[in-house]
């Protein structure tokens, strides 16, 4: 049924002092600010992500209908209200790129890479422990794995958060390897219940970082990890601990300083 308007000619006239509507859609992707002029709504962040122009492949087009959490990626947005950054996870599969202004996009690129001349930084502690724990077999799922993780290690700042909290965040994310043991392995040891008798069932090394050892502080638990592998000839990688470890997400507040602006 086609939708008429019964509004008065007289009120249909824009007021002089009405603000112009936007033409433009500018929002961030990993800290970089994007434009674009009369963008189409029929494009999915997703497809957009993938694009040859921008080329972040990372996120991963698997269903394409939000049900396997491959294409996940982080969005946060600022509360002018309350004057905060609200942080989610979202299946970018489902999500127009219309449905972005303002706001700014995370992906797995954004968190860091162990390519020195792409990250000096190195990679986050949610990649290097789904590493260190085996958690990625084909590979195909494990950036929506680790999006997810960070958007709710960043959300949740520094507040208590148990293993089965963590278990729970990932029902909607499939792993068709089905190698979900080493994978909640990586991903529960950021809990503050994680224990030494579950790092006990990490067979392939012996510390992952232990909130209970650490008193919630990764840091120096995984630059010990770090010159163990040195030391024993295997392949080293660079943490950054900021950001999603537990010490507090202040790193990813400035994906917003644009959108504050």
């Amino acid at each position: 049924m086609t939708m008429r308007s019964t509004t008065n000619k007289q009120h249909s006239v824009a007021s002089p002092d009405a603000e112009p509507y936007a033409h433009n859609l500018v929002f961030f992707i990993n800290d970089r600010r994007v434009e674009i002029a009369h963008p189409d709504p029929r494009i999915l962040l997703v497809d957009y992500l993938r694009s040859p122009d921008v080329g972040l492949t990372g996120t991963k087009k698997s269903c394409g209908q939000g049900g396997c959490g491959a294409c996940t990626v982080m969005l946060s947005s600022y509360d002018a209200e309350t004057g905060e950054v609200l942080t989610r996870s979202i299946n970018s599969c489902l999500r127009p790129i219309c449905a972005l202004d303002g706001m700014a996009v995370t992906t797995v690129e954004g968190l860091g890479s162990v390519k020195p001349e792409v990250s000096p930084d190195g990679i986050s502690p949610v990649q290097y422990r789904i590493a260190k724990c085996n958690g990625s077999q084909c590979g195909y799922c494990t950036p929506g794995f680790v999006m997810n993780m960070t958007s709710f290690l960043v959300a949740n700042g520094v507040k208590t958060t148990t293993k089965a909290q963590i278990e729970d965040l990932f029902d909607g994310s499939i792993c068709r390897c089905t190698g979900f043991r080493p994978i909640l392995y990586a991903m529960k040891s950021f809990a503050s219940d994680w224990t030494k008798e579950d790092e006990a069932g990490t067979t392939r090394w012996t510390h992952v970082v232990s909130p209970a050892d650490s008193g919630g502080n990764s840091r120096n638990n995984e630059s010990a990890s770090h010159d163990r592998e040195s030391q024993t000839g295997r392949r080293q990688y660079t943490v950054r601990h900021s950001g999603c470890s537990p010490s507090g997400p202040a790193r990813f507040d400035r994906h917003l300083s644009g959108v504050r602006a």
